[in-house]
């Protein structure tokens, strides 16, 4: 009677290091780097400036055109978190919950640029959504602050003697 197909249950793993190799800290990063760089430094200083300096923020027209309600609280509290989300991304900390929060930001960026017709930035978005929920469902990976963090609590393996 045929009880497993493919390799053989018992054989041993031939490369036990690459194991460990697989991981998704070149897509966490790569993004987290791209999305401070690029997204979020800029929106967050902007966003400051608009709310603490009182300067004109064209986003928040922007926004007011789109539809989105508040958005003067909207724009800055959405720059915050595109910065907060890219500093955990990057560092591996608590990857799985900040990209659920970063969840209503991207989906409303999607639909400002849906109605908007922004075609030049709606690809952009819609990768970080595919990104975002890869990084939920996945997690962060082994080269992260939270593996660090799981260290002592793994189990250990037992000796076959």
């Amino acid at each position: 009677m045929l009880t497993s197909y493919g390799r053989s249950p018992s054989a041993k793993n031939d490369t036990p290091g690459l194991k460990n190799l697989r991981t998704l800290a070149p897509l966490r990063v790569g993004a987290g780097l791209v999305l401070l760089f690029l997204y979020g430094l800029e929106a967050a200083v902007r966003a400051y400036e608009q709310v603490w300096k009182h300067v004109n923020w064209p986003l928040i027209a922007t926004l007011g055109k789109a539809g989105v309600p508040y958005p003067d609280v909207l724009g800055p509290v959405a720059a915050g978190m595109a910065l907060i989300v890219a500093g955990a991304w990057i560092t591996g900390f608590l990857t799985r919950l900040f990209s659920f929060l970063f969840l209503p930001v991207i989906t409303g960026a999607i639909i400002v640029v849906e109605r908007l017709n922004a075609e030049n930035q709606a690809g952009v978005c819609w990768l970080f959504l595919f990104i975002t929920v890869t990084l939920i469902m996945y997690g962060s990976g082994l080269v992260s602050l939270d593996a660090l963090f799981h260290l002592g609590s793994r189990p250990k393996k037992k000796k076959g003697y």
